[in-house]
């Protein structure tokens, strides 16, 4: 077994956690053996990025006095979480998620 297939065996035993997914637990796939798709993706980016903007929101309340941004801010930072959920879950979540998927459905296993 290679570093990539212990790398996808070790997040997909972190990934099986509800916590991981929470509060989107809707949105994991309903077993291991079920691949994430790119349609998938496009559902959890904005969702882990709002989820993202409100806990950013929530630090800036709490410990900053600077006030929250203007309309225009706040679209910007969205979209920053955005593009880096997209880049993340393209990059990392869904290639390792679909090879250990790959690796289950082998006979071997």
């Amino acid at each position: 077994m290679n570093i990539l297939d212990r790398l996808a065996l070790a997040h997909g035993r972190l990934s099986d956690f509800r916590a991981v997914w929470w509060p989107f637990v809707f949105l994991k796939p309903v077993a291991p053996e079920v691949p994430i798709t790119q349609r998938r993706i496009l559902l959890m980016v904005p969702c882990f990025a709002g989820w993202f903007m409100l806990v950013w929101l929530l630090r800036e309340w709490l410990f900053r006095d600077t006030g929250i941004p203007a309309i225009a801010g706040l679209l910007k930072i969205y979209g920053y979480f955005l593009v880096g959920f997209l880049i993340w879950f393209n990059a990392v979540t869904a290639p390792l998620w679909n090879r250990r998927v790959k690796m289950l459905s082998r006979p071997d296993n």
